[in-house]
């Protein structure tokens, strides 16, 4: 019971810091332990975290354990976002609480993350199956890329679900369901000739300093979270001492922070060269998702990737949101044009915005997933996925 009680706390905590608030002594007060009592069960905050992600992970094998009652790939699908839909009703309404991101995981030891990943995988591959019984085609190369895309819509859905009263969440259910088997575009549009391997000279790195401590963070905060990013690693990969760190940026955070501005600029200039190219508002949509996919699928200069926002200081990560707004609004003005043409699909065009912005952002981790032998193959089957949808394969 004790224990229940801490992961309990530690959840709530994390799901509104980072691994860093994990205040132990605080946690043993509300808990009615001395801190050298609590410890009995958690010897640290990293040991308390990596039994909150299990946790979490537990959760999301009993979902999917309710879910696979359903018979057809739409209702295995729809259920899946129901069930994490209900659970966040049941938060707002006073009867859970939230819960914790495993976006963080990456932070933690060497030997932790293998643990957690080794039971995420497992996760992954039961939705695969589970998907593949239900009539979905498995990509030899990319087999678990539709599991991975279900999964980061599930894990984004707290940071804009908010924007829909509770009433709407079948509606949110339901359109997400539709997009993740049959894609923006409505069944025959003709799209624009366009792909990863086009927008490649998106990923041309500049040698300014600036940009090069941008450059570097970015990679580094993708690949181990931000409380694994420290300044002497950032400082090693750029070649300079601490010192010269200090010069260009006052703390770590900032440098986060201007990293999320950076990739929010670099989107928007996505967006104003395809409203100059394309006159059909989907083939404007079709190539920016195209150009944040390069950079992802690229690695030399990624987007920061939404799973470093956990970590982030609260101040920091509401800010970060609020800034993808502008680049939000226009994904919707572009995709409501293209549904009154007949060209999309007849959903809530913020509902999609955000659909598509999830699986472009997080096509990052598809070249850690799955090395592939070309990144630009798997580029173009994941812009695929998201203008056709799973359920259609190229």
């Amino acid at each position: 019971m004790k224990k229940s009680q801490i992961l309990k706390i530690g959840s709530r905590a994390l799901a509104a810091g980072s691994i860093e608030d994990l205040d132990l002594p605080k946690i043993a007060h509300e808990v009615g332990f001395k801190p050298s009592s609590l410890r009995y069960y958690f010897k640290n905050r990293e040991d308390l975290a990596e039994a909150i992600f299990h946790r979490r992970i537990e959760e999301l094998e009993k979902n999917v354990i309710a879910a696979a009652e359903s018979e057809g790939l739409r209702a295995f699908v729809g259920r899946m976002f129901a069930i994490e839909l209900d659970q966040y009703a049941d938060y707002l309404n006073g009867h859970a609480d939230p819960k914790a991101q495993i976006g963080e995981t990456r932070t933690l030891s060497r030997e932790r993350r293998k643990r957690i990943g080794s039971r995420f995988a497992a996760l992954l591959e039961k939705i695969g199956v589970l998907l593949e019984e239900r009539g979905l085609a498995r990509d030899p190369d990319l087999p678990l890329l539709p599991a991975q895309m279900l999964l980061e819509n599930i894990f984004w859905l707290p940071g804009w679900i908010d924007h829909f009263r509770e009433w709407e969440f079948a509606l949110v259910r339901d359109h997400l369901t539709e997009l993740f088997c049959n894609g923006l575009a409505a069944e025959h549009t003709s799209l624009a000739n366009s792909s990863v391997t086009a927008e490649r000279e998106s990923t041309l790195q500049s040698d300014d300093v600036g940009e090069r401590f941008l450059r570097v963070a970015t990679q580094l905060v993708s690949q181990r979270g931000y409380r694994g990013t420290s300044i002497d690693a950032i400082s090693a990969a750029l070649g300079v001492t601490k010192g010269s760190f200090y010069h260009h940026v006052a703390e770590k955070k900032d440098l986060v922070e201007r990293c999320f501005e950076h990739g929010y600029d670099r989107i928007s200039t996505f967006q104003q060269d395809a409203s100059a190219r394309h006159e059909k508002p989907l083939d404007a949509v079709l190539a920016v998702l195209a150009s944040i996919i390069s950079v992802q699928v690229g690695q030399g200069s990624p987007i920061l990737r939404y799973s470093a926002l956990p970590g982030l200081p609260r101040s920091i990560r509401l800010t970060v949101i609020a800034g993808s707004a502008p680049l939000d609004r226009w994904f919707v003005a572009r995709l409501a044009r293209a549904q009154a043409e007949g060209a999309a699909r007849p959903v809530d065009p913020y509902i999609a915005a955000q659909f598509a912005a999830v699986i472009a952002n997080a096509s990052y981790d598809t070249v850690w997933l799955y090395r592939p032998d070309d990144q630009w193959v798997t580029g173009d089957r994941i812009l695929h996925a998201i203008m056709h949808g799973f359920a259609n394969a190229v």
